[in-house]
Parts: C-alpha cells; sequence; structure tokens
C-alpha cells in the first residue's frame, strides 16, 4: 500500500531523487493530524480497491466527479505525498495508467499547479 505517513514520503522521495528531496516536503496542512489520519486511510483504501478491482479502482479515479476531488487534495498536500500518490498510480499495476494520472493532474488551477511542479523538477 501507498505508506503516506510524513516519515515514508520522505523517505520514498530520497530514495529516488535525492536532489528533490532537499527541497520543503511537506506542507502545512500536513501537520494537521486530522488530515494525517485521512491520508493514511486513503493509502489502505486504495491499495484495497486495488487488489479488489483495479479496474473499477482506475475507472473511480477518472470519474469527473473523483477527478475533481482528487487533484485538489493532491494539489494541496505536500510535495512529497502529492508525488508518492502520482508515482504510486503510475507504477503498481493500475489498469488505464495514463488515464487516472491526466485525472490526477486534471484541470483548472489545481491540476496546473501539479503539472508545473512536475515540470520544474
Amino acid at each position: 500500500m501507498p505508506d503516506l505517513s510524513p516519515n515514508a514520503v520522505s523517505d520514498w522521495l530520497r530514495e529516488r531523487d535525492p536532489e528533490v528531496a532537499l527541497l520543503p516536503l511537506l506542507g502545512p496542512v500536513d501537520a494537521d493530524p486530522d488530515v494525517l489520519r485521512t491520508m493514511l486511510r486513503l493509502g489502505e483504501l486504495l491499495e484495497r480497491a486495488l487488489v479488489s478491482d483495479a479496474e473499477r479502482l482506475s475507472a473511480r479515479l477518472c470519474h469527473p466527479a473523483t477527478r475533481i476531488n482528487l487533484t485538489a487534495a493532491l494539489a494541496q498536500s505536500g510535495m512529497a505525498r502529492r508525488l508518492r500518490l502520482l508515482a504510486w498510480f503510475g507504477d503498481d499495476g493500475l489498469p488505464e495508467r495514463d488515464a487516472v494520472l491526466a485525472a490526477a493532474m486534471g484541470d483548472g488551477p489545481d491540476g496546473e499547479f501539479i503539472r508545473h511542479e512536475l515540470t520544474a523538477l
């Protein structure tokens, strides 16, 4: 499962790109205990859904209502957690990975922010 705890996402990013890991990794929202609990639960639910029905998970992540919320949540989270989720969407056997990644980096200002951040990295 994508462990979305602050230490896990920071360690994950350091292993993959030590230079990027020198940047501020966690945003102000990441310090909120309620957000942390929600993100940890999200990681668990994503893993369960992948194991249970990967096709359905991909379809749900690409659904228009989910796209808006997913992109907003990613834009508000810290960089390390955002990159960890995007990598999980692209690497862990999710069908329609390209469509899911496109949904996660959707239209509007939140998606634009995510795309610009990735371009800058």
